[in-house]
């Protein structure tokens, strides 16, 4: 199976009341269930992927001090779908983290 599209994002927050990566991890989780996409698993390495009826999503974050880093990717056949969704997660992404 041939994936051409891929698109990516990287976004960083900074916030003190974010208490563990784990917490921007549950934020992908839900993120991802919220804009409809279906077996999304956070792995035991911390990453998050999800899919969708013509995409797959993969997402993991980085931490340094109060700054999180969180990188999201997506790729399938059609690039307005794999677009469209990753600007939906960029901006859903943020709606899920503690605090802000």
């Amino acid at each position: 199976m041939t994936l051409p599209f891929l698109r990516w994002q990287i976004f960083e927050t900074q916030d003190p009341n974010i208490e563990s990566i784990g917490d921007v991890f549950d934020a992908e989780v839900l993120a991802m269930k919220a804009i409809g996409l279906t077996n999304v698993q956070n792995q035991s390495s911390g990453d998050v992927i999800g899919q969708g009826s013509d995409v797959f999503c993969a997402a993991g974050a980085l931490r340094c001090g109060n700054t999180f880093s969180i990188i999201v990717i997506v790729t399938g056949n059609n690039g307005s779908s794999v677009t469209s969704t990753l600007n939906k997660l960029v901006k859903e992404i943020p709606k899920h983290l503690p605090n802000l």
